[in-house]
């Protein structure tokens, strides 16, 4: 599914189930150079268990249009506006690494918004290898394609079955 924030399309799987009136809302947020295929078992899952999902590509990550957006806070006010274009009032959230701090920001902002959060491999401070820092500087693309070599291998890189 896709839809548009700050001007940007924003693709998003919703677990295979369209978003249907009463059911809550989960949002999966992955962490810094991932994308939506981070969570395809537990995205599915969810759809079919009653819940309407929002796994999203942050902007400039996987489908979606944009540049990546610098800042966790400025990521807490994307995501929330991403729940405000999907139609959700609140949200469970569920954040994978950095993930996780976007979601801990969502709630210091809008804790009214954020009906509870799941943290996945979260930390408070994440420390980044020095060399992916250097080639991230010289090299983003490159250095996205190491990140999801290095966490998924080379399927991560096919967008053909989301």
């Amino acid at each position: 599914m896709k839809l548009n924030v700050d001007g940007n399309e924003v693709y998003f799987s919703t677990g295979g189930r369209a978003h249907a009136d009463g059911r809550p809302f989960v949002m999966f947020l992955h962490g810094a150079g991932f994308n939506h295929l981070t969570w395809p078992l537990q995205v599915r899952a969810m759809a079919y268990d009653g819940y309407n999902v929002i796994a999203a590509d942050m902007p400039g990550h996987g489908l979606s249009s944009g540049e990546p957006i610098e800042g966790i806070e400025a990521q807490a006010v994307w995501a929330l506006k991403l729940l405000d274009a999907a139609g959700a009032k609140d949200a469970i959230v569920v954040g994978h690494s950095q993930g996780g701090l976007i979601a801990l920001e969502m709630a210091s902002q809008a804790p009214e918004r954020v009906k509870a959060i799941a943290f996945v491999a979260t930390a408070a401070a994440i420390p980044v290898n020095g060399q992916l820092i250097a080639q991230a500087e010289k090299d983003p693309h490159g250095a996205y394609a190491n990140m999801v070599d290095w966490a998924h291998g080379q399927a991560a890189h096919m967008h053909d079955n989301t």
